[in-house]
């Protein structure tokens, strides 16, 4: 019996590590990502999404003066009252697959309202730097 259950282990450890290749599960990083927002974690944040491109991706014809008071203004949309974390406290987070292309990834979140049942379903760009998933896009 223990002899069928490390089989059942080890195939599923050596799984992981095959659809991976080997890097981490950006979908931890998607994970990490939520529960930073949801504890309004500034710190944490910083660490998970690449603001900069974020912002050039969210704001793309933004002239380049403005930028930086547009990801100031994203960063604070994430945090305390900010509207993206007052919204998501009524949803339900649930990740998706990840699909690979190179070093960036694509995961998979969808959004169930917990009133209404209502899904929504986004899309999180990560790309991999120094063995680290980071963040630099989602769609609304």
């Amino acid at each position: 019996m223990k002899k069928v259950f490390y089989i059942g282990v080890f195939t599923t450890l050596f799984s992981i590590v095959i659809q991976c290749g080997g890097r981490p599960d950006p979908r931890q990083t998607v994970i990490k990502f939520i529960k930073a927002v949801a504890k309004s974690d500034s710190l944490a944040l910083q660490m998970l999404v690449d603001f900069d491109m974020l912002t050039q991706k969210k704001f793309p014809y933004l002239p380049e003066e403005k930028l930086d008071q547009a990801k100031n203004q994203l960063k604070r949309h994430f945090l305390k009252d900010g509207t993206i974390r007052v919204k998501w406290e009524n949803y339900r987070k649930v990740i998706g697959d990840a699909k690979f292309e190179g070093d960036t990834a694509t995961v998979e979140l969808t959004f169930m309202h917990l009133k209404t049942g209502i899904y929504r379903y986004t899309n999180v760009r990560l790309y991999l730097k120094e063995g680290r998933w980071k963040i630099f896009y989602y769609e609304d």
